[in-house]
């Protein structure tokens, strides 16, 4: 079929469409994704908002269009007008695209996302998984409690010892229990490593890296979530550690996307037209002064000047004031967060000023 469909899609718009279904959902199959990567397959091929419900999970899930998560609870039903599919024979396991004109592509789309979705299910329920597929379950799955602490003794890692989890992106193996996830849309790694783990050997490049709290096994998914959040908001080239955020970590874990999006400063902040505004602001505000900010940044303190003096017309801040120039290293945080796998926040890796070398660095 896949071999007929690749010969029509030269000349038929229709078998093109379901060729790019095909390929999507083998890539998703052979990497062992989770229930939300096919939705949001489905949502990105349809053009369509795409949900899932499985009442005895206590799992609901729709996504936009665009990849965004969209409201749901256990009580959300579809529209009966949707194009759906049971997952189980008459269960009430469901799986719909969001429009009011199905269409043969959307029964494609339904039942490549029930095969996945199916095999997904039938992973999870493996009784004695390795310790790779157990992290891979945990990262991916939304599993009930008792099968939560099956999964975490199936790691087999020594309960006498704390541990941090690392996520990383490019989503490349750091040594120790590595698994692969999806964050916002991008694949990113997920390694467990022994506490206390040594950042700077991983520090350089373009690599971003967050380092969640220590923690015993038990409190291992807490420490992944907050890697997460900090890796999201690390720069480029960056190690960026939970326990150094202070107050700030906890404002990150209850803050919506939207609402750090609704606020002028971060909807001002463009990098494209200012490459270097991330690193000025963040030597500024490390060093508090214009010629200490130049010296980190191995620049004429004219130069950083001509910056501030720009930034302060652009965001109408007063960067002589030292809490303004906080504000606006905080927004580009918010904004680095709030972006995160957009295709302007994963571009910005090249077009940032590179970083100064070690030797010129202050911390």
């Amino acid at each position: 079929m896949r071999d007929l469909l690749a010969r029509l899609a030269l000349h038929d718009e229709d078998a093109s469409a379901a060729l790019r279904v095909y390929d999507y959902f083998d890539a998703l199959d052979a990497g062992a994704a989770g229930p939300e990567a096919y939705l949001r397959g489905a949502a990105g091929l349809s053009s369509c908002g795409a949900g899932m419900r499985l009442p005895e999970r206590h799992l609901t899930l729709r996504v936009g269009s665009g990849g965004q998560r969209l409201p749901s609870g256990d009580d959300f039903q579809p529209a009966e007008a949707w194009p759906q599919t049971a997952i189980g024979g008459e269960g009430q396991d469901r799986v719909w695209v969001e429009t009011d004109q199905p269409s043969m592509l959307h029964e494609l789309i339904l039942e490549r996302v029930v095969q996945g979705v199916r095999r997904w299910m039938n992973r999870i329920e493996t009784l004695v998984p390795d310790p790779a597929q157990a992290w891979t379950a945990l990262l991916n799955d939304p599993v009930p409690p008792e099968r939560r602490h099956q999964l975490l003794a199936a790691l087999k890692l020594d309960g006498s010892r704390t541990y941090q989890v690392v996520a990383h992106l490019p989503a490349t193996p750091s040594g120790g229990l590595h698994a692969y996830t999806n964050l916002c849309g991008v694949a990113v790694g997920a390694t467990i490593r022994r506490a206390p783990y040594d950042t700077e050997v991983n520090s350089g490049g373009n690599a971003r890296i967050g380092v969640g709290p220590e923690v015993d096994v038990a409190g291992l998914l807490t420490s992944w979530e907050r890697a997460a959040i900090v890796l999201r908001i690390a720069r480029p080239g960056e190690v960026t550690r939970w326990d150094r955020l202070g107050v700030l970590g906890p404002m990150f874990l209850h803050v919506s996307t939207e609402e750090l999006l609704a606020d002028p400063v971060v909807t001002a902040i463009n990098s494209d037209t200012m490459p270097w505004l991330d690193q000025t602001v963040t030597a500024v505000t490390q060093t508090g002064s214009v010629r200490g900010a130049a010296d980190l940044l191995q620049l004429h303190h004219s130069t950083v000047q001509k910056r501030l003096d720009r930034l302060q017309q652009e965001f109408n801040l007063n960067l002589a004031n030292q809490r303004h120039v906080y504000h606006l290293w905080l927004a580009l945080a918010a904004s680095r967060y709030a972006t995160f796998g957009t295709p302007a926040n994963l571009e910005r890796e090249v077009r940032l000023t590179p970083r100064p070398p070690e030797s010129g660095r202050r911390s």
